[in-house]
Order: structure tokens, then sequence, then C-alpha cells
């Protein structure tokens, strides 16, 4: 998701920094291609924010403009309606996913342990959030709270509930990673 280099609300603005999972970058190498609908961008550079599911990353190209959300600076409250945004299921077209706060969690991780949501929030949706809508946002009131990271699916079952990490606890670390990639590139 593209953020403002403050990490605040803008309109009609223009960025080449994006919020996603960290999952998506491990194990790639070489040039990384990212995008939407109407937009295509390589990766410059990334910073992870370690022990945590989150990644900032800067792009060769300033995106289209866009009303960008600011990052939350609280967790969402309890059994607040919630949006999460994703590419699961198409490359081009956004689908929106409505679902509810249900919970938080200080950790959750992946069946192979090698993702870490620290600390989490908890959601229901309906529809149900897919695999390949990691790194979207989940939105309530208007700010995005979380990046989405993980689907409950065990024995390959969606459950519907999905865990996304926490933005606000690790805000100055998210502002950290935006000023160590101005200066990288």
């Amino acid at each position: 998701m593209l953020i403002s280099p403050d990490l605040s609300a803008a309109d009609n603005a223009r960025t080449e920094y994006a919020l996603t999972c960290a999952h998506f970058l491990r194990d790639r190498s070489g040039p990384l291609d990212v995008g939407g609908a109407h937009f295509r961008a390589k990766v410059l550079g990334a910073v992870t924010v370690p022990w945590t599911d989150l990644a900032v990353v800067r792009l060769d190209t300033p995106s289209p403009p866009k009303t960008l959300l600011p990052l939350a600076t609280r967790r969402a409250r309890w059994l607040a309606p919630a949006l999460t945004q994703g590419f699961g299921g198409s490359w081009y077209k956004r689908r929106d996913r409505a679902g509810r706060v249900v919970g938080w969690t200080p950790v959750a991780a992946s069946r192979d342990l090698r993702t870490l949501v620290r600390p989490g929030v908890i959601l229901h949706n309906d529809p149900k959030v897919v695999r390949g809508d990691s790194g979207g946002p989940i939105i309530v009131d208007d700010e995005i709270v979380a990046v989405q990271s993980l689907i409950m699916d065990p024995f390959g079952v969606n459950l519907g509930i999905a865990a996304g990490s926490q933005v606000a606890p690790h805000l100055p670390r998210i502002r950290s990673a935006v000023e160590a990639l101005r200066r990288a590139y």
C-alpha cells in the first residue's frame, strides 16, 4: 500500500513509498516489480521492521496521484468495522473484504514459523481474506491500522479469520525505515 513519507493523510499525492508485509520480500533476489491497476514500478530498496511482518519499500517511480490514508496511532477498537484491501485472486483488480476486529494478539505465526505478526489484530472477514491479499491495508475509521499478514486455514480450510500486523506500535521504526530509504536512494 502506498504511504506518504510523513505517514499522514494526503489528497491527490504522488509517493514513492509503500508499506507492505515483510514475508513478501523473503527469499527474493534481483529486481522486484510491483504494481496494481495502471501503475508499475521497481523496488529500489526495502527496510524490514525486525520481529514483525512489516516492511517499507522505496519505488523507482512515484505513484500516480492518489488519496493516501494516514497510519493509525493506536490499535483498532474491539468489534470495529474494518476493510481489508488486497489483490488476492487478481493482479489488476483490488478486492475489498469487509470485516470486524474480533481481537488482538501479542504474537501470531505462520505454519512454518517464518512469518511473525507482533502485535497482531485479529479480524473476521466476509468475503474471506485469501492468499495474495498479504501486504494490503486493514482500514478502520479511514486509518491504516494494520497490514494484512496471515489467514487462518487449518488443513487448507479458510476460516475467514485473518491476522494483520498492527502499525501503531511500530510507527517510530516505520518512520526510521522511510528516512533510511530516503537517504539511500
